[in-house]
């Protein structure tokens, strides 16, 4: 079941969450201002704050690759 209105919302392969694919309200801002300033900086833990929550995208798994150096980006795009 999605919810709706949620401040934030963030992809989930059905595997891991993908923090860095989420739809921020910008009502939140001055929230996340205020966790920067305190010198906070895990956004899964603002998001989670807030009342975010992961939107399931596990039908499409193969759309979100977790690539995190410039080798693991180069066997990638080496893929058919």
């Amino acid at each position: 079941t999605q919810r709706h209105g949620a401040p934030v919302v963030w992809v989930h392969d059905g595997e891991r969450d993908h923090p860095t694919i989420a739809l921020i309200n910008r009502a939140v801002e001055p929230q996340l201002t205020a966790y920067l300033q305190a010198g906070e900086r895990r956004g899964m833990i603002f998001m989670r704050q807030v009342g975010g929550h992961a939107v399931d995208f596990s039908d499409c798994k193969e759309a979100f690759v977790n690539v995190n150096t410039p080798g693991e980006l180069a066997q990638w795009q080496k893929r058919p």
